[in-house]
C-alpha cells in the first residue's frame, strides 16, 4: 500500500511538473535611457466621414521604480492626416511629449503630465501583459484599478493564442474607464510580443464607444502600431 501511494505521489507531481512547464512569464525590464520607436497608422470613423492619421511615437524610459515599474515618455511627430481621402496640413512640428507612468506589465497607471494625449490614450494599453504566468490557449481575466484614482479601471480578458519563433500573439478584450468618460470605452487588441523582451513588435485593434473628439462623434478606430527599431 505504502509503494502504491509513493507511487501515486510521484505521478501527481509528474503531471503537475509538465502542466506548468508550458506557463510563459511577461515582464518588462525597464532601463533607464531605453528608447523604442513605433510608426502608427489609424483609421476614424465619424459622424462626418473618415479620417486616415499616420505618425511615428519615440518613447523613452525616464525614470524607472523599486516595484519594476517606470515613467515613460512618449513623443509623436511626422503626422499626416486625410480627411475623406483629402490630404490636410498637419504641420511638421512634434506634438508635445506627454510622460506617464506604466507597472512592469505595461499597464498605465493614470499618472501622466505634459502634452495633450487624451485624444489617443487607448494607444496607453497597446503594451498591455498578462500579470501572471500563462500558457498557449489560456484565457485569463484583466481587472485592474487605479488605486490614486477608482474611475480608472480595466476590465476583460486576455488569452495567449500561440506562440511561434519567439514571438506570443496576445488576444485582449477590454473596457476601460477614466473620470473623462461616461461610459466603458471597448478595446480589442491582437498583439504580437517578443517572448525575450515582452516588447510589442506589432499590435493592431480596434476600439469602440470613445467619447467625442473636438465635437465629433466617432463610431470607431482602427490602428496598427509597430516597432521600427
Amino acid at each position: 500500500m505504502k509503494s502504491k501511494t509513493v507511487g501515486l505521489f510521484a505521478v501527481v507531481a509528474m503531471v503537475a511538473a509538465f502542466a506548468t512547464q508550458d506557463s510563459i512569464s511577461f515582464e518588462r525590464k525597464y532601463k533607464e535611457g531605453d528608447k523604442d520607436k513605433y510608426n502608427v497608422s489609424m483609421n476614424v470613423n465619424g459622424d462626418m466621414g473618415e479620417v486616415q492619421i499616420t505618425m511615428a511615437i519615440a518613447q523613452t524610459v525616464k525614470k524607472v521604480y523599486p516595484d519594476g515599474g517606470a515613467d515613460i515618455e512618449s513623443q509623436s511627430s511626422d503626422m499626416k492626416i486625410k480627411f475623406n481621402g483629402q490630404e490636410m496640413n498637419a504641420g511638421n512640428r512634434p506634438m508635445p511629449a506627454t510622460t506617464e507612468r506604466f507597472d512592469k506589465y505595461g499597464i498605465p497607471s493614470g499618472k501622466s503630465s505634459g502634452g495633450n494625449g487624451a485624444n489617443m490614450n487607448f494607444l496607453r494599453f497597446a503594451s498591455a501583459l498578462p500579470s501572471q504566468g500563462i500558457k498557449v490557449g489560456q484565457t485569463i481575466a484583466i481587472d485592474r484599478k487605479d488605486p490614486e484614482n477608482p474611475k480608472n479601471t480595466v476590465k476583460g480578458t486576455m488569452t495567449l493564442d500561440s506562440i511561434t519563433n519567439g514571438i506570443a500573439k496576445l488576444i485582449v478584450n477590454c473596457d476601460v474607464t477614466s473620470d473623462a468618460t461616461t461610459t466603458p470605452m471597448k478595446i480589442a487588441l491582437t498583439s504580437n510580443v517578443e517572448v525575450s523582451s515582452s516588447k510589442p513588435k506589432r499590435v493592431e485593434g480596434t476600439i469602440s464607444n470613445l467619447p467625442a473628439q473636438q465635437g465629433m462623434n466617432i463610431k470607431a478606430i482602427q490602428f496598427v502600431m509597430e516597432r521600427a527599431n
